[in-house]
C-alpha cells in the first residue's frame, strides 16, 4: 500500500515539474520537430516548431537562446520545404536572440551557412533615432527593402493596424499582410494601400483578432503574386500574442458590471432623479426584494385530515393552484439571503358530495404526518 502511494505521489511529481518547465516543454516540441524534418516531414516540423514559439512567447522566453535555436531550425525546415524567404527571416530572427548562434554539423550546407553569415551581417533593419524601426515620419530616399515593426502583442477584438515603408528598390505591384486565424491552416490576404512614397497601411479585421494568437505576415508582391520582400512568411509566420479585450471608455451604455469580483464595468453617467420604465435612476439600489411565482400540477391525496376526516377522493387530486413566493434581502454586492416557500391547494380533490358529510373538504399538505398528503 505504502509502496503504491509512494509511485502515484511520484508521477504526481514528476507530472508537475514537466509542466512547470516551459524550456522543457520547447526543447521537446523543438527535438520532435527535426525527427519529422528528418523524414522529409518539413510541414509537421513546422507546425511543431511554431507551437515551440508560441509556447516561448507565453513563457516570456522569446529573448532566450533556447528560442533562438527554434528560429534557426524554422529556417532549415522552410529552406528544405523550398520557403528560401521563410528561411532567411527565421534566421534573422535567431541572430537577433543569440548572434553567435551555429547550425549544427548534421544540417549544415553550403547554402544554408552563406544564409546564416548573411543574417549575422545584415540583421534587422536600422532604427531611425534608436529603438524600434519608427515609420513615421521618415525619408523614403533612405528605405531600402521592406520595412515593418513586428507587432507581438494586440487587444483581442479590435482591428489590428498594420504599417510598413517599402524602398523604391523592390517596386512592387502591392503590399499585403497575411494573417492566419489560430486553429486555422490558410492565410487570409488584407491589401494595403499606400499613402505617400513608400508607406503602406491597413488593418487586420476585429473578426480575425480572436483566440490566443494569430500568424501574420507582411509582403511586397511582384506581377506574378510572389514575394519579393517580407516580414515573416507562411512557413515562418510571426506570432502576434492576443491579450484581453481593451476596456469600454467612460460614457457607453454597456453594463458589464462584475458582482462576483466586486469590480465594476465601465462607469455610466446617469441623471439623478429621473426616472425611467418606472425606475428610479441614481440614488441607492433597492436592498429588499420580493418574487412571487405561480405553477399547477397534481399529486397523490390520502388519508385524515387536521379535523379527522376521511378524504373523500382518493388517490389522486389536482392541485391547480401553487404559489411560490420569496422574499430576499441584499446585504452586499456578493452576498443576497432569502426565505423561499411554496404554497399547493389542492382544489376539487376533496369536494363533498351529497350525503357524504364529514369529509374532508381541504387536504392538508406534506408537513402532516399521517394525514392528508398531497
Amino acid at each position: 500500500m505504502g509502496t503504491r502511494a509512494w509511485v502515484v505521489a511520484a508521477v504526481l511529481v514528476a507530472a508537475s515539474s514537466a509542466h512547470a518547465d516551459p524550456k522543457g516543454d520547447i526543447t521537446s516540441k523543438s527535438k520532435e520537430a527535426m525527427e519529422n524534418y528528418d523524414l522529409m516531414d518539413y510541414d509537421a516540423a513546422k507546425k511543431l516548431l511554431n507551437q515551440a514559439l508560441a509556447s516561448a512567447k507565453k513563457a516570456k522566453l522569446d529573448k532566450d537562446p533556447v528560442t533562438a535555436r527554434v528560429y534557426l531550425d524554422l529556417g532549415l525546415a522552410a529552406f528544405a520545404g523550398g520557403d528560401v524567404e521563410g528561411a532567411k527571416v527565421a534566421f534573422i530572427s535567431a541572430v537577433q536572440i543569440d548572434p553567435k548562434i551555429q547550425i549544427e554539423a548534421a544540417y549544415k550546407s553550403p547554402e544554408l551557412t552563406k544564409m546564416l553569415e548573411e543574417a549575422k551581417s545584415g540583421g534587422k533593419p536600422e532604427p531611425v533615432g534608436g529603438g524600434e524601426p519608427v515609420l513615421d515620419a521618415v525619408d523614403c530616399t533612405t528605405v531600402k527593402g521592406l520595412q515593418h515593426t513586428i507587432i507581438d502583442t494586440a487587444p483581442a477584438a479590435a482591428p489590428q493596424p498594420i504599417e510598413a515603408l517599402v524602398g523604391g528598390d523592390i517596386a512592387p505591384i502591392k503590399v499585403s499582410v497575411f494573417y492566419r486565424v489560430e486553429g486555422s491552416t490558410d492565410f487570409t490576404e488584407v491589401k494595403l494601400g499606400k499613402q505617400g512614397d513608400c508607406k503602406y497601411t491597413g488593418a487586420i479585421p476585429a473578426t480575425a483578432m480572436k483566440g490566443s494568437l494569430i500568424h501574420y505576415y507582411v509582403a511586397a508582391l511582384d506581377g506574378n503574386n510572389k514575394a519579393i520582400a517580407a516580414k515573416g512568411s507562411s512557413g515562418s509566420p510571426n506570432i502576434l500574442e492576443l491579450t484581453a479585450p481593451a476596456k469600454k471608455v467612460v460614457g457607453t451604455k454597456d453594463d458589464n458590471e462584475d458582482p462576483i469580483s466586486g469590480k465594476g464595468g465601465p462607469k455610466v453617467e446617469e441623471p439623478t432623479g429621473e426616472v425611467s420604465g418606472g425606475v428610479v435612476a441614481g440614488g441607492k439600489r433597492p436592498k429588499v426584494m420580493i418574487t412571487m411565482s405561480a405553477g399547477t400540477g397534481f399529486g397523490y391525496v390520502r388519508g385524515n385530515t387536521e379535523g379527522g376526516s376521511m378524504v373523500q377522493q382518493c388517490c389522486v387530486g389536482n392541485s391547480y393552484v401553487v404559489l411560490l413566493p420569496e422574499l430576499a434581502y441584499q446585504v452586499s454586492a456578493k452576498l443576497s439571503i432569502g426565505v423561499a416557500g411554496r404554497i399547493g391547494l389542492p382544489i376539487g380533490a376533496n369536494v363533498n358530495a351529497e350525503g357524504s358529510e364529514g369529509h374532508s373538504t381541504v387536504a392538508c399538505g406534506s408537513r402532516c404526518p399521517n394525514r392528508a398528503k398531497v
